[in-house]
């Protein structure tokens, strides 16, 4: 089965594999990716949904002890912030809810009515065994061995280090790369590949996210929700709503901005819920651009036709970020 991952402006082939193994379902993450995982199986109520797994390249995790049978068991994937923004690994024909944190639950209709994402799951094929592996690999098909260096090279040159290709083979480059890291972090100075330096390499890779992106601030005293709109790979997006409290930032992307305008929409409420006013007047942030949003939390393709589709019609803003990496605006 094959999976697609946009990275950047490549297209890396991702395969869902499967094998037996040991365990009753297990995934291993053979990608060059930290990955945050989560599978599904069919119950008498809709099928029970849990996550998050979180897979360093190179590791592996029983997600369901249980003979498997011949149930139907489905797997999805998306990279951690570590990498930028968030992207699926899997498709599938399966639409079922997933949570922004850990979770368990059965998954049956009203995602969004519930606060929850619809996602695509893939299909496991597990042949009626009642042990299996699923396995998250890119078209490299590297072990685990190899799973783990390409991993420390992806996120080392992210870091603006020089390992190297991100190809699994330790070289002279990637070891003289992971010990100028370890060297600047204040860890042990000796090239190896261990959890203790995925767990230094992806926080330094998030603190680093956070520098980068789009991010609003508000600097009133009340709640305020934002949305933010933008092309990417030729189609037009708008996600929201991005919850803002009194005196405080968030983030609504946190990758380099690669693009020279986005789109911006914000309202502050009150205690119930409605629009505040400052002088009689709405206290919105927006513009003459429209983009579609929905009162739930949202990820929209496309801009035109939002009535039509069932969403609403919103103004948003146009804000000017060329030449930046990252961008604040601020909401007073």
């Amino acid at each position: 089965m094959k999976l697609m991952i946009a990275v950047g402006s490549a297209l890396v082939a991702v395969l869902l594999m499967a094998a037996p193994a040991n365990a009753a379902l297990e995934f291993c993450n053979r990608s060059s990716y930290l990955l945050d995982a989560a599978s599904a199986h069919e119950v008498d109520e809709g099928y029970l949904v849990q996550g998050w797994f979180k897979l360093n390249p190179g590791e592996c995790k029983t997600v369901v002890a249980e003979n498997l049978g011949e149930g139907e068991y489905y797997a999805f994937a998306r990279t951690r912030p570590a990498h930028g923004a968030s992207r699926r690994l899997t498709s599938g024909d399966r639409m079922l809810c997933i949570d922004t944190t850990d979770f368990s639950f059965v998954s049956a209709n009203g995602c969004t009515d519930r606060g929850l994402q619809k996602v695509e799951f893939a299909r496991i094929t597990t042949d009626g065994r009642k042990d299996w592996t699923a396995t998250f690999s890119e078209s490299g098909n590297y072990d685990n061995k190899r799973a783990r260096i390409a991993g420390t090279q992806r996120l080392l040159r992210e870091l603006g280090y020089e390992p190297g290709s991100v190809d699994g083979f330790s070289g002279g480059r990637t070891t003289r790369a992971i010990k100028d890291f370890q060297k600047a972090n204040g860890l042990k100075s000796d090239g190896a590949v261990t959890p203790k330096l995925f767990a230094a390499l992806e926080a330094a890779g998030e603190q680093r996210q956070r520098r980068s992106g789009f991010h609003f601030c508000n600097d009133t005293q009340l709640l305020v929700w934002a949305a933010i709109g933008y092309r990417q790979s030729d189609e037009w997006r708008s996600s929201g709503w991005i919850r803002v409290p009194a005196g405080n930032c968030a983030p609504a992307m946190t990758s380099a901005l690669d693009e020279p305008i986005y789109y911006a929409y914000a309202e502050a409420v009150t205690d119930g819920g409605d629009v505040a006013t400052r002088s009689d007047v709405p206290m919105v942030w927006g513009g003459d651009r429209s983009f579609c949003t929905k009162p739930t939390r949202f990820f929209i393709r496309g801009r035109t036709n939002c009535a039509a589709r069932g969403y609403d019609e919103v103004p948003f803003q146009e804000v000017d970020v060329s030449g930046q990496e990252t961008h604040t605006m601020r909401l007073r």
